[in-house]
């Protein structure tokens, strides 16, 4: 009798226990939580690129929403005028959880947890593998350099070779971005790259737990498409500078589409170096290029550079052995260049005078890319059928090439379109995208497929070169080819 009263005692005062608000791995901020009077409403503040994706914003969610609070993710710098604000921030691997009262902001708790690193999801193979407590492994003759620690109640580990797939992701994107650069970084972590959106361009800082905002630029024009973004050391000071080009729709009822070209150079903190230069820009090695559009061409007047003097950036008078148009050639060496032929197929072009050089053309077929797009209206307009003004087709539209990027060694790495999306209303996207290496030895042209295929739309990429290694490519992926579905980010090595 008297152990079953005893055990009645233990389960009334299990049950009588308070329930933990932050799973018990918050304590300071648990106990401030549990002892507010005031308004059960929490604004979660954080630099995240997209909070929902965080493994730890998620965690915290569902702990605060079974505690009876409202939970709204906001911004770094968004204020409460009542309730609480909970700060999150991640650097350097830690994870800070700050407690604010909402009406002054003062802060009420604090606690700071260094952050395990866990391997990218994506990185694991499809098969569950075999996994050995600690004890077995410790009866286990493996290396140390094989095996990669997984917290867990058992901590169970997983063989290094049988890991696949890409170095970093899929990681999902909030919003639509169009263009991508890599603005620092040689190594995944620590990665900082430049995303440009239709509305904005926003620097990010790839860390444990996805991509975390470091700055934002938006500048004030009408209605703005993303064009196309760069980003390369120009001045040899070890930091990027950025060229940042938009695309402004000036529409009218009978009068067509209009596309306004809008470039800026940026500095690698996003500070605008030269305003708008009212043209395209493009980054290349040392070089940054501009030109112009025309009243009815896309792309008028020759290729420009741009300089610094006394600080200033300005476009230059003497023109620049380009090879074509601005986004249609892309510089090789001193003597050649990458075009295209009349039928999009890549081939060697003489810098100077824009020639083809003979057996200089790629044979393989890269695929038809269609990158954003220019309306330009058309000197004699025509009509589609009919002769009303509705029927009257008063602009066309020029779609960029994919990018073409310049390795080291002068080999170039572009898009290969593989993927399509089938029947309308029908038919399911098939087939895969990749990124390919152009090689040129002397006056020939060699394809190679250094990277997987991907079951996407590769939008755009960065090329990451590693020394002593082959290099990666950061892809810019989405579900649809216009890039208006489901954006990811995915990192891959060469082979």
């Amino acid at each position: 009798m008297k152990r079953f009263r005893r055990a009645i005692c233990c389960l009334v005062a299990i049950l009588l226990m308070p329930v933990a608000v932050l799973a018990g791995s918050w304590p300071n901020i648990e106990r401030s939580l549990q002892n507010w009077q005031g308004e059960k409403q929490v604004l979660l503040r954080s630099s995240l690129a997209d909070p929902l994706m965080s493994p730890l914003v998620q965690d915290l969610l569902e702990d605060l929403l079974s505690a009876g609070y409202t939970v709204l993710p906001v911004g770094a710098q968004a204020v409460a005028e009542s309730g609480l604000m909970l700060d999150l921030r991640i650097t350097d691997g830690s994870e800070i959880l700050a407690l604010r009262r909402g009406e002054d902001g003062a802060i009420i708790a604090f606690e700071r947890h260094v952050a395990q690193t866990l391997p990218p999801a994506a990185s694991l193979p499809k098969e569950p593998v075999v996994a050995q407590s600690v004890a077995a492994v410790s009866t286990t003759a493996l290396p140390t350099s094989t095996v990669v620690a997984v917290p867990s109640v058992a901590t169970p580990v997983i063989l290094a070779e049988a890991l696949a797939g890409p170095l970093y992701g899929p990681l999902a994107l909030s919003g639509q971005p169009r263009s991508l650069a890599l603005l620092a970084g040689s190594e995944i972590k620590g990665l900082q790259l430049g995303l440009l959106y239709d509305s904005k361009l926003v620097h990010f800082r790839l860390n444990e737990f996805g991509l975390e905002t470091i700055g934002e630029f938006s500048p004030e024009i009408g209605a703005k498409r993303a064009l196309h973004l760069d980003a390369t050391d120009l001045d040899a000071d070890g930091s990027r500078e950025l060229a940042v080009v938009w695309a402004e729709d000036v529409q009218g009822i009978y009068q067509g589409t209009d596309s306004v070209p809008h470039a800026w150079l940026l500095s690698s903190d996003l500070k605008p170096l030269a305003a708008d230069l009212g043209g395209y820009l493009r980054l290349h090695d040392k070089w940054a290029a501009w030109q112009k559009r025309g009243p009815h061409e896309p792309f008028k007047g020759p290729v420009k550079g741009l300089g610094q003097q006394d600080g200033q950036w300005s476009i230059l008078d003497k023109p620049l052995d380009w090879g074509g148009a601005l986004f249609a050639s892309t510089p090789l060496d001193q003597q050649l260049a990458l075009g295209y032929d009349g039928q999009g197929r890549l081939q060697l072009v003489d810098r100077k005078q824009g020639r083809p050089l003979p057996g200089g053309l790629l044979l393989q077929d890269l695929g038809s890319f269609s990158g954003p797009q220019l309306a330009v209206s058309l000197e004699d307009p025509r009509y589609r059928s009919g002769f009303a003004k509705e029927d009257l087709v008063r602009e066309e539209y020029h779609a960029l090439p994919p990018r073409m990027a310049i390795a080291a060694d002068d080999s170039a790495y572009t898009i290969r379109r593989g993927r399509s999306a089938g029947l309308p209303l029908l038919g399911k996207p098939s087939g895969q995208d990749r990124i390919v290496r152009v090689v040129p030895r002397g006056n020939r042209l060699f394809l190679q497929e250094p990277f997987a295929g991907v079951d996407a739309y590769i939008l755009d990429f960065a090329l990451l070169e590693r020394p002593g290694r082959q290099p990666a490519v950061i892809l810019l992926i989405n579900d649809r080819e216009d890039g208006k579905g489901a954006a990811h980010l995915l990192i891959q090595a060469g082979r």
